[in-house]
């Protein structure tokens, strides 16, 4: 995607997140809410596709608007919900992140590595939970149609997703596609909350699962957009690819571990 295009579309998202900060339509009483889920759920493949996933490993770039430069992706995952996620910038050190079904953990190339708990920890593995809404009724421990709103012109209906550990998720499902367009939520950024704004878009089927290969998270202002560029499912991942780095695994042994 060229410059000008690249600035059109930001603009047509900026547009649609203004739309959505507007009053919201009364829901839908015709439909219910497990209606809706399902019908995303059967479109995007079913629970049978996600449990068919043992592993994933996922490639792709992010760009920032008016940058020529992309930073590279890296994602493995591993059923039930481990995960090992590297960003590559065109200059500097990598920044990660990973669950080893035990600790969540992050390290930045400013501030060095950290153990992650509570809100912020479920927020990260539902993140790179593949299937996270195709298992809507075991990851979430509360579904609720809260009402409509139209996000690049298409209806969408509005479902808030509320997780065991983690911040609702206002998920909305179009109802002409039945898939996901758009995710409100709320990411801690540094020592605050920020709102965001994440557009999913090029559905593909991967395996026997359909997916967003495209994302656009909005938040602070600024935009950034993911795309990814390969997908590989049940492969061996490298050893040790989920284990503790030796700083993180210093820190979680640590008297004051949060956990």
């Amino acid at each position: 995607m060229n410059a000008k295009s690249l600035v059109m579309v930001i603009a047509l998202w900026a547009a649609a997140a203004a739309a959505s900060a507007q009053e919201l339509l009364p829901p839908d009483t015709t439909v219910t809410v497990a209606d809706i889920m399902n019908r995303m759920a059967a479109l995007m493949g079913g629970p049978e596709s996600v449990g068919g996933i043992r592993t994933a490993h996922i490639v792709g770039h992010s760009r920032l608007p008016n940058s020529d430069r992309a930073a590279t992706i890296e994602v493995w995952w591993a059923q039930p919900n481990l995960f090992r996620a590297v960003t590559r910038p065109p200059v500097g050190d990598a920044a990660e992140c990973g669950f080893d079904g035990r600790v969540c953990w992050q390290r930045e190339p400013k501030t060095g590595p950290r153990i992650i708990s509570g809100e912020e920890a479920g927020d990260l593995i539902l993140e790179y939970h593949p299937g996270r809404f195709i298992l809507w009724r075991d990851l979430y421990l509360n579904a609720d149609l809260i009402g409509a709103d139209s996000v690049f012109g298409e209806l969408c209906d509005i479902v808030r997703l509320v997780p065991d550990q983690g911040r609702a998720q206002d998920v909305y499902l179009s109802r002409s596609a039945g898939l996901p367009v758009m995710i409100k939520t709320e990411r801690a950024m540094g020592a605050r909350l920020v709102a965001v704004n994440i557009y999913l878009s090029d559905y593909r089927a991967t395996g026997g699962t359909v997916l967003p290969w495209r994302s656009l998270m909005e938040f602070s202002g600024r935009t950034r957009t993911m795309q990814v560029d390969k997908v590989s499912l049940n492969g061996d991942p490298p050893a040790d690819i989920f284990s503790l780095p030796d700083d993180v695994r210093v820190l979680a042994a640590a008297p004051d571990d949060p956990r």
